[in-house]
């Protein structure tokens, strides 16, 4: 690479290697910098190596004004860089010189820069709404960040909290504007751009939300900066390697088991990782509807293919989507075998469609439930599996022998099999292989 692709100043080194670190699984280089302006100085140019690099400016317990200047000269340093993203990390309670430093990168930039902030972190139970912070479903202020000896928080409200050292106007979308369309969306942000609001604060209480207003921000004509603890700049930093061709490839998840385990295990995926599993109606597969089950399913999962690394397909989210075998079996005329295979060729040729019409956007498959496995094998024309790596036990890592898909990877697992995270771990897995 010629240029650092994501740029991250931290006010303090873990919160830098924090960010650094969800990158990971991205087939990033990565590091942290503690003294960045001296290593221009003694080796010019060698942080150009590094796909994302994370800055500590040790700046969360310092005098504003200070703050403000190292983060300045940290901006001014990247400015004219050909850089894909620079984010203001801020402390995951919103701890710290948070104003002063987020005008101190949008002084540095052009004046038609927004700063988004996104203060929700809920793999770390931080979740933002009505634009206050809420950790472990407590307000901020009740919690032992209003008593912290260097840096207490007297308020759970975000933007209070910037606005108490910031001289820009902030605007806010709350809930239930992520309900809405993208296109409408995009239409609240500019009308806040128009009243001269250059900070925005977005509500999110999942991964989801991070995820949609990722999507969003991305298609933004406004350059922003991202202004979080770490979540929104992994999902709007995977857009941003996306647009110059460095993202890794989409998995194309395929879960028929219908369990509780399962069910549990797609809830971690979609907190946790920048997914769209698409619900699929199973008893539409079996009747007169089947076709154009397929075809709504597949079509959802190809209009959002470039906005996620995980899409795919599930035949359960909440015990509400499980019927009756033994009833349906008998209304239908049907064995219990019968509708079981009805389905599993029914997602087997879902799973086929989105392959055949983005197979190079696809870099490896994953697959849920002994029936679902052997029904896209069937579907995609595969003669086996070349089984190379056990993932966790009863889930196996391969690549596809024979067919349209010949050598393409693949992890396999069964439907009972471990623990509520084993989909994520799966999948992690197959990432770190096809990159």
């Amino acid at each position: 690479m010629s240029m650092a692709d994501i740029v991250v100043i931290a006010d303090d080194l873990t919160g830098a290697n924090a960010t650094g670190v969800l990158f990971e699984n991205k087939n990033c280089k990565i590091a942290t910098f503690l003294d960045l302006l001296t290593y221009f100085k003694e080796e010019k140019g060698a942080y150009k190596d590094y796909d994302v690099i994370s800055i500590n400016t040790d700046s969360r317990s310092i005098a504003k004004e200070e703050a403000y200047n190292r983060v300045a000269t940290v901006t001014n340093s990247f400015k004219n860089e050909d850089i894909k993203l620079l984010s203001k990390r801020i402390d995951s309670t919103v701890r710290g010189n948070v104003g002063s430093e987020i005008d101190a990168v949008l002084d540095s930039l052009a004046d038609n820069y927004l700063a988004i902030v996104v203060p929700a972190f809920p793999a770390s139970n931080r979740i933002t709404i009505g634009g206050h912070l809420l950790v472990n479903s407590i307000p901020l202020e009740r919690t032992d960040v209003a008593k912290d000896p260097k840096t207490p928080v007297e308020t759970s409200c975000v933007s209070k909290i910037i606005a108490r050292q910031s001289k820009y106007e902030i605007g806010s979308i709350e809930l239930s504007s992520l309900k809405n369309t993208e296109k409408e969306i995009i239409e609240e942000i500019n009308s806040l751009k128009k009243e001269g609001k250059r900070i925005i604060v977005f509500d999110a209480v999942n991964q989801q939300d991070i995820n949609k207003i990722a999507a969003v921000v991305s298609k933004l004509k406004t350059p922003v900066i991202s202004v979080d603890p770490g979540p929104f700049t992994l999902a709007l930093g995977v857009k941003s390697l996306s647009s110059n061709g460095n993202q890794d490839s989409s998995i194309l998840a395929t879960i028929g088991s219908a369990t509780n385990l399962t069910r549990t295990q797609v809830a971690n995926l979609e907190e946790n990782t920048n997914s769209l599993l698409v619900l699929v109606d199973s008893i539409k597969l079996i009747g007169a509807e089947k076709e154009a089950e397929i075809e709504r399913v597949s079509t959802k999962i190809l209009d959002n293919i470039d906005n996620y690394q995980i899409v795919g397909l599930v035949s359960s989210k909440t015990e509400e989507d499980v019927f009756d075998l033994n009833e349906l079996s008998k209304k239908l005329y049907l064995s219990r075998d019968q509708i079981a295979q009805k389905i599993s060729d029914g997602l087997a040729v879902i799973s086929k469609q989105v392959l055949d019409a983005a197979a190079d956007k696809i870099g490896g498959l994953f697959i849920t439930g002994g029936d679902i496995t052997i029904a896209v094998s069937k579907a995609i024309k595969t003669v086996g599996i070349e089984v190379q790596a056990e993932v966790l036990p009863l889930a196996v890592y391969g690549k596809i022998l024979g067919g349209a898909y010949d050598g393409l990877p693949i992890v396999t697992k069964g439907g009972l099999i471990g623990d509520s995270d084993a989909i994520t771990n799966c999948i992690n897995h197959l990432f770190k292989k096809i990159n």
